[in-house]
């Protein structure tokens, strides 16, 4: 049977065809091309939840630091300027303190006078407040009164966003030999480099530095990253209390470097001896 002209023409017009009829000068409407794909947007990093426990870099402009804050009040933390400690703060906080109701502390200050020995703040004080988004801390010594604020805990690394705190590192992870330096106030000793400080997977340590020796046993402080320490000193020319305790922070933990605080001090807070490692 053969078609007339119109009827044919209409059939070239109807897909899969409409393409070859269009090139032979036929007026046909092209089906509607199809969106490009959108490429997807990276996800973003998420923050680490806040809490109100946890391990938090701060950041005040003239000196930074790590403040380890444990849900039964315990405060500890370590300053930094240039990646060299400067200071120690630490104490036991109620309920009721914030940055508007400071509390009073202990503050080992490592100042770098001429004898390089650092001391004790006179009257030194600290808040913390969280909020559902925000930390807000406030330091106040002999030498200013420091605000700051963070939104995220610390974490493993800069590209691991694993929780020092919540997301706990066994101590069979921490294990090994580190070397790095002590700093300690109250015994008129300056800072002091060592090579050898080591750890074992059950949480035991030895190490030799200012005339005394170290004999001391990390307990992990529940099931968080946070490690209580006690030391027993001896030697006949140390000049450390006999018993110290304190905390361990772990400051980073990967592959390429783990870095610990460990923040001793004496139950009369007159003396305090911290030492900052590095994983050989």
């Amino acid at each position: 049977m053969r078609l007339s002209l119109p009827v044919l023409l209409l059939a070239l017009c109807i897909p899969p065809l409409a393409t070859a009829a269009c090139k032979s000068g036929a007026r046909c409407k092209q089906p509607p091309a199809k969106p490009a794909a959108a490429t997807p947007a990276a996800p973003s990093v998420p923050l680490t939840p806040l809490g109100t426990a946890g391990i938090y870099d701060v950041r005040y402009g003239q000196f930074s630091g790590v403040y380890t804050l444990l849900d039964d009040g315990h405060f500890s933390g370590v300053h930094f300027i240039a990646g060299r400690l400067v200071g120690h703060p630490h104490g036991q906080l109620s309920t009721a303190n914030s940055v508007d109701h400071l509390e009073p502390i202990a503050w080992a200050n490592f100042i770098d006078d001429y004898a390089q020995v650092g001391a004790q703040e006179t009257n030194p004080s600290f808040g913390r407040s969280f909020d559902a988004t925000e930390l807000k801390v406030t330091i106040k010594g002999g030498f200013g009164t420091f605000s700051t604020s963070q939104q995220e805990q610390k974490t493993y690394a800069m590209d691991d966003n694993r929780s020092l705190y919540a997301q706990a590192a066994p101590l069979a992870t921490l294990a090994g030999n580190y070397s790095g330096y002590l700093r300690t106030v109250g015994i008129g000793k300056p800072a002091e480099d060592f090579k050898s400080f080591q750890l074992g997977s059950d949480g035991h340590f030895t190490v030799q530095a200012v005339d005394c020796s170290f004999d001391g046993q990390l307990t992990p402080y529940k099931n968080t990253g946070v490690f209580e320490v006690k030391v027993n000193t001896a030697g006949t020319q140390c000049k450390l209390a006999g018993q110290l305790a304190g905390l361990v922070t772990p400051l980073q933990i990967q592959a390429s470097g783990t870095r610990l605080a460990v923040q001793l001090d004496d139950a009369s807070n007159a003396q305090t001896a911290v030492f900052i490692l590095a994983r050989k």
